[in-house]
Formats: C-alpha cells, structure tokens, sequence
C-alpha cells in the first residue's frame, strides 16, 4: 500500500502526518518512510530519534520517481511518501501517480482551503489510470468549534471524502518536530478507520 501525503500549500502538516502515520504503520507490517521534499524534513526528523520503528529514506527528485516509489512499495507492507508544496509540483505529481491514497492533511483555515482545488487539480493530473482514493485529514483542530464543522462542509461540496479522524491542537502534537514523537493515538485512529475501506488491511 502507497500512502502519499499531500497538498500545494505548504505549512499543512504534511511532515508531521507522514513521520508519525509511518509510525503507527510500522505496528502492522514493514513500513518505508519516504522524503521527497528537498528540504529533507521528514528525514532529518527521524534520524534524530533512536527508535523510530519505520525505515526512511530520501528520494527528492522528480524523474523516474514514479517507478521508483512504485518499486520500493513492493517490498513494504506500507510506503508512506512525505511531498513537498507548490514550488516542487514536479515531484509531488510523480510521487501522486503512484500513489494507492493520497492523505491531504489541512486545517481548518481560509487560508489552507484556499488550496484545495490546486491540491484536486494536481492528482486529476498525476493520475495515469485509475484515479487515487483521496482522503482529507483535519489538523490542528479546536474541539466544538463551527470551523471544523464548516470545513467538513466545504470538502464534502468538493467531493473529497474527509476523515472522522481529526488532529487535535496539542502543544504535544504541534511541538514534535526534531523530537521524540507526539501522541500517537489520533494517527492510530486514522489507519484503523482507513480498514474498513479496504485501503489497509
């Protein structure tokens, strides 16, 4: 299964969805980690920790990365692939074509909604066959607030299942970068909803 995270904006919570969903994947079955953003984040992330349980890797570049994401999800039970934003659309179009799911993390804000028809437009454009099941994932979201209600609405009017999963706005969560982990319980959440829609097994 390839998991690619994804959204042309940047800011959205990409890296931190990728590090730590790799994370709780890694409980299920071998799970790859892949870092196609130049900047190297989710990479430089986890080499900082002594028990990260994924294997990553870095392949930030464009040619060929399609067949090369598509190669090393062949021998992993779960490939979870971190993209960068607008400025690299090249390589977050390759590595979408390769994808099984694409996760597009975004918090409830003007500002992340502003990207959502980019975001839609690269995978309809990436997508050599069949088109990827594409899932929304709300982050850094405040309990009982009308914006998250909203931007519930807004992605069902795009047509963009949403999860019922949502990242809470925790220091803990918010605060991981560079460090040891976050809580893992709202990612653990998020792979076992993904079951039943036959997108994990």
């Amino acid at each position: 299964m390839l998991i690619v995270i994804a959204n042309t904006k940047g800011g959205v919570a990409k890296t931190t969805t990728a590090v730590h969903l790799a994370a709780v994947l890694a409980e299920r079955g071998r799970t790859l980690l892949v870092d196609t953003d130049p900047q190297g984040s989710a990479l430089s992330w986890v080499e900082g920790l002594d028990d990260y349980p994924a294997v990553a890797i870095g392949r930030a570049r464009s040619r060929g990365l399609a067949r090369d994401l598509a190669a090393l999800a062949r021998d992993h039970d779960f490939t979870v692939v971190d993209t960068p934003g607008s400025r690299e659309r090249g390589i977050a179009a390759q590595a979408v074509a390769s994808a099984d799911l694409v996760v597009m993390p975004l918090a409830p804000t003007a500002a992340d909604f502003a990207d959502v028809p980019r975001t839609l437009e690269l995978i309809d454009d990436s997508a050599f066959g069949e088109q990827p099941r594409v899932v929304a994932l709300l982050s850094r979201v405040r309990a009982g607030t009308r914006s998250r209600l909203d931007a519930r609405d807004a992605l069902h009017d795009f047509g963009v299942a949403v999860s019922h999963t949502e990242i809470p706005l925790r220091e803990s969560i918010a605060g991981a970068y560079a460090g040891p982990l976050g809580e893992r319980d709202a990612w653990r959440s998020f792979a076992s909803e993904l079951m039943p829609l036959g997108v994990i097994r």
